[in-house]
């Protein structure tokens, strides 16, 4: 049976092969049938030179028998003195097998870093007719086409070779240029046009590299959800490595740091009633006391509807507590929380970045939040130690001093570290 493109189904090409009744071509026998103009292009496949002035013009004529005399000769090893100038069944088989060779497409496939994917199911659609074939271990997969057509990549194969590419080095440059060659970008970029007789590089590109400066401090442990993904602290960079995935999307997370230690119990305050009462002493005066809570005299009455007694415990408005007293009632922040720095598609950023229609602005967009990752929230052990702190060196004061405090000046945590911790 014929098996290239050009001879296969050609009875009369077929009936020689076989050696069916003698049947020939020659200048006095089928020498302008259909099969004729396919004998010529074997010839030219073999030779382009071999007709020099008719071509492949379907007529068997002077130049085309001495073509095929030169063929056996050269090719069959026939001694000259025994061809004879028309075509028969070796004639035909061997210009078959070099039909066959000619019509092979070849496909080699790689990855963005160089290496060759093999186990790739590929499959081309010749004019309507499915071929396919499966790379081989150098990535070459080979097809016979009659017309040429679509080149698809089979997704699972194709994931399965090109593995996880995340801990590979960083791309200095892109090394997914195949030269004359053509680029295939998953999930947006599958198809390749294919030629018969045509040897074919295809670089899949599955991976790249983004580097965001960031502008400001990353504060706990990076986490992330989603595959395709991974986040590289490099001095004040961001190194975000991208690899095609499902579709799905991935979030960066920041785990809050570990607990600065265990909790400080706030400090007791001698002379107070928390959280709002102050205890009347032997010297207090009522304009004393408006003028220090207050901030003027003759304001007694919104602090109690009778002279001041001593040891009485005198409510207090909250805008007239001194402020190292209001610090040991305030609550202690809440635990803090896991925060989402930023989310993405790896597909959709790989797709914006190697399609010419891409959304640029929406990749801009998710760039400027990697650039700003948020604040942590503050730590309730570290807050409570810097509260006690600050109420201690308030108790360290004279007694004087401390009743003296107004809510202006004692709300100071200058080097304490409070202000950054409360935000």
């Amino acid at each position: 049976m014929l098996k290239s493109a050009l001879f296969a189904g050609d009875q009369l090409l077929q009936d020689i092969a076989d050696d069916v009744g003698g049947v020939r071509i020659s200048q006095h026998e089928n020498a302008t049938a259909p099969s004729v103009i396919k004998v010529q292009q074997a010839l030219l496949i073999r030779d382009p030179s071999c007709l020099p002035i008719s071509g492949a013009d379907g007529v068997f004529a002077s130049e085309t028998a001495a073509a095929i005399h030169r063929f056996k000769v050269d090719e069959l090893g026939v001694d000259e003195s025994q061809v004879v100038d028309d075509v028969g069944p070796e004639t035909v088989q061997r210009l078959d097998e070099i039909g066959l060779a000619a019509e092979v497409t070849s496909i080699t496939l790689f990855n963005q870093f160089g290496d060759v994917l093999a186990d790739v199911d590929v499959k081309v659609d010749d004019n309507g007719t499915p071929r396919r074939a499966t790379t081989d271990e150098l990535g070459i997969a080979k097809f016979t086409l009659t017309s040429g057509g679509t080149l698809t990549l089979d997704p699972d194969s194709l994931a399965s070779a090109l593995g996880d590419l995340l801990d590979r080095p960083v791309i200095a440059s892109d090394p997914s240029d195949p030269g004359n060659g053509a680029v295939i970008v998953l999930q947006t970029r599958t198809a390749v046009n294919i030629t018969p007789r045509s040897n074919v590089s295809i670089a899949v590109v599955a991976r790249v590299d983004i580097r965001v400066q960031l502008k400001t401090g990353l504060e706990g442990s990076v986490r992330i959800t989603g595959p395709g993904m991974e986040v590289f602290q490099e001095g004040e960079d961001i190194r975000v490595a991208l690899q095609v995935n499902d579709g799905s999307v991935v979030q960066a997370l920041l785990d809050p740091p570990p607990p600065a230690g265990v909790p400080v119990p706030v400090t007791a305050v001698p002379g107070w009633q928390l959280p709002n009462g102050y205890i009347v002493r032997i010297d207090d005066t009522a304009d004393g006391l408006s003028q220090r809570f207050l901030g003027a005299p003759g304001l007694y009455a919104n602090l109690s509807d009778h002279a001041p007694i001593v040891g009485e415990v005198l409510a207090l408005p909250d805008q007239a507590l001194p402020g190292w007293v209001k610090l040991a009632t305030d609550p202690l922040p809440p635990n803090p929380t896991t925060k989402t720095w930023f989310t993405l598609t790896p597909s959709d950023v790989i797709t914006a970045l190697y399609s010419q229609d891409g959304d640029l602005s929406a990749l801009q967009q998710q760039l400027d939040a990697i650039a700003s990752p948020p604040a942590a929230d503050p730590d309730p052990t570290a807050v409570a130690q810097a509260v006690s702190e600050t109420i201690s060196g308030f108790l360290s004061l004279p007694p004087e001093l401390i009743a003296a405090e107004t809510p202006e000046t004692s709300t100071s945590t200058e080097g304490t570290g409070l202000d950054a911790l409360i935000g």
